[in-house]
């Protein structure tokens, strides 16, 4: 199943302690695995008469910026942790309207996310589409359609997006 919807933190927190915040928060399940760990809720929790389950694996990233040409970044650069989302075994697409039911929750999520954790974050649609970030100290941002995480539009993000690592981190 591939990954059309992610939540990015700027934290230094370990992934099970920020499994553990967002479940708190959002009611939401931890499913621990050996090596992994996932945030899981009944997708009704987020869009009334939807079955399934939504969430996904929270996990570290690895940085990618290192490796770019010099100059070049992204928008999730800072961002250590990445929640994966998807809808599973329901439907990802309402049969009568064509909606994205994975974008219309992960939004959900997202909005009650920025309501209660103090961590900068991202909401990135199909890799690389910026939707919205949150940052305690700026609120809530929605973005454009054409908004991406590249480099190009870093004057659209504003104060709302971590800035990149400095040389010096590399």
């Amino acid at each position: 199943m591939s990954v059309r919807e992610q939540v990015l933190f700027c934290s230094d927190a370990e992934p099970y302690d920020q499994a553990r915040a967002i479940a708190e928060l959002i009611g939401a399940d931890i499913v621990a695995h050996p090596t992994m760990v996932e945030v899981l809720m009944p997708t009704s929790r987020l869009l009334p008469h939807v079955d399934g389950q939504f969430g996904g694996p929270l996990v570290s990233r690895d940085a990618e910026w290192p490796y770019r040409p010099a100059g070049e970044w992204e928008a999730g650069d800072a961002y250590k942790l990445e929640w994966r989302l998807w809808q599973a075994p329901g439907a990802r697409l309402d049969a009568s309207s064509g909606a994205d039911l994975e974008f219309v929750a992960a939004s959900a999520v997202f909005d009650q996310l920025a309501a209660g954790l103090l961590v900068p974050m991202l909401h990135i649609h199909r890799t690389d589409r910026l939707v919205a970030a949150f940052h305690p100290d700026h609120g809530l941002r929605r973005f454009a359609e054409d908004v991406t995480i590249y480099d190009w539009d870093e004057a659209a993000w504003g104060q709302w997006v971590c800035p990149r690592p400095t040389v010096h981190e590399r």
